[in-house]
């Protein structure tokens, strides 16, 4: 099935595939399929460990609180990968009408063998989501650091996603942080960075970080109400069950924090 203006997944697709009168990939979005492709077959494993459980566990309790009060709520999540957001949003509301976005078909494709096939996938990168391609969404996410991968200017990408929610609609969107203890070193505080996912070796992908301030800004200038939290000082430098309870508690605040993460509740 063919979107709006994008091409929706099916099983066996494994190139990137513009959608029709769509602009050419950018340099960016071409080393974000590749690298993505490329890592997407042993992603899961990586991210199978304790610590990564404790992470899934505090977004998952941060979604919860997003979702609405009854069992069908709208939600849309950029940078789906291999099906991480589903299964969370799944398991706090079994009948979510989920809508998945990402410009990797491979991890699209390790998506579809681990669940339903009926999903929603739209194989396609966030950049190309028109202003109009959605309305009225309960929630819109970008968890685990998904929207430092999207090439659009910070208001733009903010303006955007706020036409697509309700009134009193969520979003919570997860950045890489410009001010982590982790910049002290050799990454320094510049505001693109090449990345690598935990414990892959298989090349970078190209990366925005953002500061605390100026994401807080941005969603003032443009009538949001947010807050911000993380995922912990520790996480990407320490990842220790020793420090798993500690990362834990202080990741309800963006100090210093691996990521920034924007809890986005409605119109201010």
């Amino acid at each position: 099935m063919t979107g709006l203006d994008g091409v929706d997944y099916r099983p066996g697709d494994r190139a990137y595939r513009p959608a029709a009168g769509a602009d050419l990939p950018t340099e960016w979005l071409k080393r974000q399929t590749r690298y993505w492709d490329t890592v997407a077959p042993v992603y899961d494993r990586h991210y199978s460990t304790e610590w990564s459980a404790s992470e899934n566990a505090i977004v998952a309790a941060r979604l919860s609180r997003l979702l609405p009060d009854r069992p069908d709520p709208w939600v849309l999540d950029l940078g789906c990968g291999t099906g991480l957001g589903y299964h969370m949003l799944t398991e706090l509301r079994p009948h979510v009408n989920y809508t998945g976005v990402d410009a990797s078909a491979g991890m699209l494709e390790v998506f579809r063998k681990k669940f339903d096939t009926d999903i929603h996938l739209i194989n396609q990168p966030a950049e190309w989501l028109a202003a109009g391609r959605f309305a009225d969404l309960d929630l819109v996410i970008a968890i685990f650091t998904s929207a430092s991968y999207i090439d659009l200017p910070l208001p733009d990408l903010l303006e955007r996603i706020g036409g697509w929610i309700k009134p009193s609609g969520g979003i919570y969107l997860s950045f890489l942080n410009r001010m982590s203890i982790g910049s002290l070193g050799s990454t320094g505080f510049g505001r693109v960075i090449d990345y690598s996912s935990r414990g892959m070796k298989s090349g970078t992908v190209p990366a925005r970080r953002y500061s605390t301030r100026e994401l807080i800004e941005t969603c003032r200038a443009l009538g949001l109400s947010a807050n911000v939290v993380s995922l912990g000082p520790f996480a990407g430098l320490v990842e220790s069950r020793l420090f798993m309870k500690a990362n834990a508690v202080l990741s309800n605040s963006s100090l210093f924090g691996h990521t920034i993460d924007v809890v986005i509740t409605g119109r201010g």
